[in-house]
């Protein structure tokens, strides 16, 4: 993944259903050949290994898994796993890999893991997530499940959260502080409102392609100067028609690359000035670095567009005026002098 591009592609079984597989469970024997890593235990009076490397194998079942409490490092990528509660015993679990698997819920239980900073569950298929908490996860990646909502309490470390295609709705609450890249894409959230961008000073890639955004209102957040660090938005191939939702990200000037490619909005023949005078420290709209010569233009641009909408401002303030009745008399100077008909 590129420094603000999306998260990646589906994971090793998003090409084909998930059919049935024979029972084979992770054994004792099958762990004697993947395990690694010898080092002092958590409480520090002894040693055991602690990463345990089983990819790929077929595996269905990790109950075993709670025979061996030490384990800090565990990945068991691309099987066929099912039921991770059984992780809920390592207490001392830094790091867990258990994308392509056949997850579909990820229980409360596993809020127990107090210690875990990096998480990978693409992939998969979840549909229910119920951890209140992982205080000291940097790093969680949920693309590719069927999450229709997601809401994420203690997650007070995290600074990078990716749930891409999935079924999202909306992603609230968000508890993360001190988010620094969001990934949302290819989710049918509808609206900004649907997502918690409050209090996400530090939040600096925010990517929204494919969510079926008609505008931008509430992206600022309740008090309209919301995410002052944002630095990348990708907005591409959602239903933006008007330039003005531009309007709810000028506040935002950190804001260098603005993606806004296979909305209506840009159909506009003069749309890059448009968002560019909105924008001036844009430093790229959609795949074109901003040239000095637009610049220029743009400025320009929005001086016009500041003359047009005081013109407009005047106008209306003259049509809303009350009129003077001595200027409703000159206008008619027969009509005081109008006497009864005489029959």
């Amino acid at each position: 993944m590129s420094e603000f591009g999306d998260s990646g592609g589906g994971g090793a079984l998003d090409s084909e259903p998930h059919g049935e597989v024979a029972d084979n469970p992770l054994t004792t024997g099958t762990i004697s050949s993947c395990i690694s890593l010898l080092a002092r235990t958590g409480n520090g009076l002894s040693h055991a290994y602690t990463k345990l490397t089983c990819p790929s194998r077929a595996l269905t079942d990790i109950i075993v898994l709670s025979g061996y409490p030490h384990l800090r490092y565990v990945d068991l990528s691309n099987n066929a796993i099912r039921n991770v509660a059984p992780l809920a015993g390592l207490e001392f679990l830094l790091s867990v890999d258990l994308h392509g698997n056949r997850v579909e819920k990820v229980g409360g239980e596993l809020g127990a893991l107090k210690y875990l900073q990096h998480v990978d569950l693409k992939a998969n298929g979840i549909r229910t997530w119920e951890v209140a908490g992982w205080p000291l996860c940097g790093v969680l990646n949920l693309d590719d499940n069927a999450l229709s909502g997601l809401s994420l309490g203690d997650f007070s470390s995290l600074v990078h959260l990716s749930v891409t295609r999935n079924t999202l709705e909306y992603a609230s609450p968000l508890k993360t502080p001190t988010l620094q890249k969001l990934y949302l894409s290819n989710n049918p959230i509808g609206k900004m409102s649907n997502i918690d961008l409050e209090d996400k000073k530090h939040l600096q890639v925010l990517h929204l392609r494919e969510c079926g955004l008609e505008s931008l209102a509430g992206l600022a957040g309740s008090d309209g100067r919301g995410l002052p660090g944002l630095v990348y938005l990708n907005l591409r191939g959602n239903n933006i028609h008007s330039s003005a939702e531009i309007d709810h990200l000028t506040h935002i000037t950190t804001l260098r690359i603005l993606v806004l490619s296979d909305n209506p909005v840009t159909s506009h023949p003069t749309y890059r000035l448009e968002i560019l005078a909105r924008l001036p420290k844009l430093d790229r709209l959609d795949k074109d670095p901003i040239t000095d010569d637009e610049r220029e233009e743009a400025s320009a641009y929005k001086i016009q567009m500041v003359e047009k909408s005081d013109t407009a401002a005047k106008h209306d303030a003259e049509e809303g005026m009350p009129r003077d009745p001595d200027d409703e008399a000159e206008e008619d100077p027969g009509k005081d002098d109008e006497g009864p008909d005489d029959d």
